[in-house]
């Protein structure tokens, strides 16, 4: 019998200027997709695909909100997610935000 294979997931959690809250969901070595909440707003998802590694080592993921506005998501970690470690969420128009990992939804 296969030994069972754990489910490594992480939920990064961060708010953007504009009163946003958001939660990365990284599933499985990979970040899947992003939760966007704001009192008074129906929730939103951003679906996340792998793009690249920038210069620094960081993988880049990137989606959109609204069907238009371009999301990108720098795991600060290369790639090592872990309770404790950062991402970096930038929205168009919205700015960047940091945001923090842990095991919580």
């Amino acid at each position: 019998i296969p030994p069972t294979v754990a489910t490594q997931q992480l939920f990064c959690r961060g708010r953007m200027n504009n009163g946003w809250s958001y939660s990365a969901e990284f599933i499985n070595g990979r970040f899947e997709r992003i939760r966007w909440t704001r009192s008074g707003q129906p929730p939103q998802v951003s679906s996340l695909s792998f793009k690249n590694t920038n210069n620094k080592g960081q993988p880049i993921y990137r989606g959109s909100l609204f069907a238009a506005v371009s999301v990108t998501l720098i795991d600060l970690s290369k790639g090592d997610v872990r309770p404790g470690s950062q991402i970096s969420v930038g929205v168009e128009e919205w700015g960047w935000s940091r945001g923090n990992c842990g095991l919580n939804r």
